[in-house]
């Protein structure tokens, strides 16, 4: 029985996958500490799940030590609250109907180095958590950068001498005009 169960591995495959379910992203991604970083994404799940007429929601965790203490960052699911400390910093981009479950993260934290996960649910056939796949994200100090007081803002000095607030572009709701980092 054990000869079995090892198949899936001389195919170059995983015990833990599931066909049709497939994440593309980057998985190690580095910001420097008060940046923002866009973290492109798409996902697919089997095509026999696409006909439901359920809403498609898609949410991004970080992960915990263990499964009680994963929490969540991002979701388009309304009336569900991500994390305070992550609220409105972590945006999903895009209508995720269209696969894509990008993320930015703007005004990056220390504390937010470690690992993320996507979950996808539409009606109750489709309800999965991408786990093989992870965002590892590392957040770096930022040498010649300033907190300006009272506001917890990170500021950089320009080549001008002048300070300036970074992430440019990524106002309320994100939209198409962002930078990478």
């Amino acid at each position: 029985m054990v000869p079995l169960l090892l198949l899936p591995l001389l195919w170059g495959g995983s015990l833990q996958e599931v066909p049709g379910y497939e994440l593309r992203l980057k998985e190690d991604v580095t910001v420097q500490e008060g940046l923002c970083v866009h973290v492109p994404c798409s996902f697919s799940y089997p095509w026999s799940s696409w006909s439901s007429r359920a809403e498609l929601y898609i949410y991004w965790y970080r992960s915990g030590d263990n499964r009680r203490q994963d929490y969540l960052v991002a979701t388009n699911k309304p009336h569900v609250p991500a994390r305070p400390e992550t609220s409105g910093r972590f945006r999903l981009l895009e209508d995720p109907t269209t696969n894509s479950c990008s993320l930015n993260i703007s005004n990056a934290r220390m504390s937010d180095t470690g690992s993320y996960f996507f979950r996808v649910e539409r009606g109750k056939s489709v309800q999965y958590n991408y786990g093989d796949k992870r965002l590892n994200l590392q957040v770096t100090g930022m040498a010649g950068a300033r907190r300006e007081p009272g506001t917890g803002g990170l500021h950089l000095r320009t080549g001008t001498g002048h300070w300036k607030t970074p992430c440019p572009g990524l106002g309320v709701g994100g939209g198409k005009r962002h930078r990478t980092w």
